[in-house]
């Protein structure tokens, strides 16, 4: 849901002068993304007891 969001972010503003910043909102969501699936595939045998 959240990377939907991010590619939602127009290309450019309304009044025709590029969005600068899309290219960095997308690129950090989909690093959020990645380190929290990380994070809980690593933490998830520790702390299930295996």
């Amino acid at each position: 849901m959240s990377l939907a969001a991010a590619l939602s972010v127009p290309t450019y503003t309304d009044a025709g002068a590029a969005f600068l910043d899309r290219e960095l909102i997308v690129v950090v969501t989909a690093v959020v993304i990645v380190l929290t699936l990380v994070v809980q595939g690593l933490s998830f045998p520790p702390l299930h007891g295996h």
